[in-house]
């Protein structure tokens, strides 16, 4: 019997359907000018820390036990499933002009975030790197402590990321903005759903909504670190609500699992996709242009997406065989 939960795989698939169809689409055409403003930025950061949350959440039902060669055995699963079509994403960047030779070398090492700038879009995935490699300090810390200790050890951190950002003035704020999520995520997993009571979420909702927008300064980086208590309770909402509430019917199992299993590959390989058929072919109606992007270039993303993903788990298969 299949044991994922279709929900989820619903939710990773359809947050990355929404960058990649959606908030990155329309910037290769005009035909929607309208689509970026101070509500769909907030609902992006959302998206975006939806993703982060759920892959908190994954990483915090790993069996680590702290030994070294569970530790090991955990950034040897991480560094094949995400490096590999990672570095080929970087290299095509810096092919295609969308990044220098100097941005393309730090995302490659995962020290970008720190060293900014950070290459586009691929940002996210040299963030998460960063996630992937502190996650074994953070599990240790929530499950061998108690509430206090674990708050105390969160606010720390992130009160370090902030200062060594204003210091250095190298650190991309946005590791600070979406830490909270891929924590929180992290948290849900081990503690259980029911872990932050319902008034205290309530009231951190509305915490984040008046700071976010309230105090909106329409300077990227100062809204960002303005908005970190909105998008990770906004995600958390989000995932509760996919893990709790939706439920799929058995048939539609294997749309759900396609589209899941495709969204990293999405994330890595659709600008590049949508600028080689954008210079092939693009009409010069706004209306047309919408309808090629999403009836022709969107779903070649998604198939394509699907079988290089696939192609390199026929690899890592091949690779790690043993007789």
């Amino acid at each position: 019997m299949n044991t994922r939960n279709l929900s989820l795989d619903l939710l990773r698939g359809l947050s990355i359907l929404y960058i990649v169809g959606y908030w990155h689409m329309f910037n290769y055409t005009n035909a929607f000018p309208q689509y970026y403003n101070i509500v769909t930025l907030r609902i992006t950061w959302i998206v975006l820390a939806t993703f982060t949350f759920v892959s908190g959440y994954f990483i915090g039902l790993k069996n680590i036990d702290f030994s070294k060669e569970s530790i090991f055995s955990f950034y040897k699963n991480r560094v094949l499933r995400i490096y590999p079509l990672y570095l080929v994403a970087l290299i095509i960047f810096f092919v295609f002009g969308m990044a220098n030779l100097f941005t393309i070398s730090k995302a490659a090492i995962a020290v970008s975030m720190f060293f900014h700038p950070a290459p586009p879009t691929l940002w996210y995935i040299t963030m998460l790197l960063f996630f992937y490699l502190v996650s074994p300090l953070l599990i240790m810390v929530v499950k061998r402590n108690k509430t206090a200790h674990i708050w105390v050890f969160y606010v720390f951190v992130s009160i370090w990321l902030v200062i060594i950002h204003y210091v250095l003035r190298t650190v991309d704020v946005r590791v600070i903005t979406y830490f909270p999520a891929f924590y929180l995520g992290l948290l849900t997993s081990i503690k259980g759903d029911g872990y932050i009571k319902r008034s205290f979420l309530v009231s951190l909702i509305i915490l984040g909504l008046f700071v976010s927008f309230a105090f909106n300064q329409n300077k990227l980086q100062i809204d960002w670190l303005l908005s970190t208590i909105l998008v990770s309770t906004g995600a958390y909402c989000v995932f509760m609500f996919f893990k709790n509430i939706i439920e799929l019917p058995k048939t539609s199992y294997f749309p759900v699992f396609a589209l899941s299993y495709s969204s990293y590959c999405m994330y890595l390989f659709h600008r590049p996709i949508y600028m080689v058929f954008r210079k092939i072919y693009f009409p010069t109606n706004d209306i047309a242009q919408v309808v090629y992007l999403v009836f022709f270039c969107l779903p070649i993303i998604l198939i394509s997406s699907y079988y290089i993903q696939k192609c390199q788990d026929n690899i890592l298969i091949l690779l790690t065989y043993k007789d």
